[in-house]
């Protein structure tokens, strides 16, 4: 079994999700620190003009060493009707704009109280655009502990893991040792960011959302790429 650990991020770009579909299940890593302005509540998307950030505001009161599974969403403005409103306009003509936009709006209007459930319904919902089933097991409902590669070990012995996949660049600050006593083959992730004629650009934009795959070429071919 194939087991690769991420955090739960917010409509995360092409490489998060291969990294999913060459796994056999996605071990949600929402048991430690939740690092502020990063990808688990920020992401670029582009479209119409040069690409711009969307940002699910967050509370920041108590965020000193808080998890990532307990940190709240702030819902004082209607930032979600304001970037859906966003990517609507930016991606105006594009023929695969409302399942893709449906599929945001029904999560978003459930207002979640907590950014990694809202964040993994959303990675749910493009996995089930493109085709893509995995089950996703959340570190913070299992009893592994530790910190970095000890925790990802524990946590991959917990689900049953063989192997486990990571990330490009993450060998440099891995303890491999640890992955090597507990019998789990490491390997990296081996992704090229795949070019594909984005909406609105003649310079190609590498690491975009997801979505903006989506909103280009579509779920179809988003699942080839």
């Amino acid at each position: 079994m194939i087991a690769c650990v991420h955090q739960p991020n917010y409509l995360p770009w092409l490489g998060f999700f291969a990294k999913i579909a060459a796994s056999d299940a996605y071990v949600v890593m929402d048991n430690v620190q939740f690092p502020r302005n990063s990808w688990v509540n920020r992401v670029r998307i582009g479209g119409n003009g040069p690409p711009v950030w969307l940002t699910v505001p967050v509370r920041h009161s108590g965020l000193l060493n808080v998890r990532i599974a307990d940190v709240e969403i702030s819902w004082e403005h209607d930032w979600n009707r304001k970037q859906l409103t966003t990517i609507r306009q930016r991606y105006a003509r594009s023929p695969f704009l409302e399942p893709v936009l449906g599929s945001i709006e029904e999560i978003f209007a459930r207002r979640h109280r907590r950014l990694a459930d809202q964040n993994l319904e959303l990675i749910e919902s493009m996995l089930m655009l493109c085709g893509i089933d995995r089950p996703l097991i959340r570190g913070s409902s299992m009893s592994a502990e530790g910190s970095n590669s000890e925790l990802i070990v524990a946590m991959c012995r917990e689900t049953g893991a063989t192997e486990y996949l990571a990330g490009k660049g993450a060998a440099a600050y891995e303890d491999l040792g640890l992955y090597a006593e507990a019998g789990i083959a490491y390997r990296k992730q081996d992704f090229v960011h795949p070019e594909y004629p984005q909406r609105g650009h003649s310079a190609f934009e590498a690491g975009l959302s997801i979505i903006d795959a989506l909103l280009s070429v579509g779920p179809e071919k988003t699942r080839e790429l």
